[in-house]
């Protein structure tokens, strides 16, 4: 699917197009590349999203990423799934962190299925995975709009470094 974002007409698969769009919608974070992940390729088979995060902002990643898991973890009819997160440096993969702007870290956010101990992957839902990812970042930068309209502008200006979500 084509869709303008960031200024930029990209082709984005339609299942992880709400995450990136929300993500992208922070303004702290850059998305690069995504993939909603293919059953039937052996290199995307899983779904991914590599971008770039304002390092000031790190510890807010975590958050989002820590309120999505909890939410997994405690849905009774989900398999349970690895969100990992690796800082992406290698100088032969574009979008890495030699070609982040200063002051932003490059990650790569992938949603991986655990293992049985026998060694065959868990069958998951990865819309719903994605699904939940989603909300998680919406609610982020609604939590930002209201943390922003409790504060005065002087205050805002002077901590601008400071981490927004609680």
């Amino acid at each position: 699917m084509s869709k303008k974002l960031n200024g930029l007409f990209v082709d984005i698969d339609e299942q992880i197009l709400p995450l990136v769009e929300a993500m992208n919608d922070l303004g702290w974070i850059q998305t690069l590349s995504s993939c909603q992940g293919h059953k039937d390729s052996e290199d995307f088979r899983h779904p991914y999203v590599a971008f770039f995060v304002d390092a000031r902002h790190v510890s807010d990643l975590a958050k989002i990423l820590d309120r999505a898991r909890s939410k997994l973890d405690t849905e009774a009819d989900c398999e349970p799934v690895f969100l990992e997160v690796q800082f992406a440096y290698s100088t032969d993969l574009a979008g890495c962190q030699e070609d982040a702007p200063k002051g932003w870290i490059a990650f790569n956010l992938k949603i991986e299925p655990m293992r049985r101990e026998d060694g065959p992957e868990f069958e998951y839902d990865r819309e719903h995975v994605i699904k939940v990812l989603t909300q998680e970042f919406r609610k982020a930068k609604r939590r930002l709009r209201c943390q922003a309209k409790s504060i005065s502008k002087p205050f805002l200006k002077k901590q601008s470094n400071t981490s927004p979500i609680g």
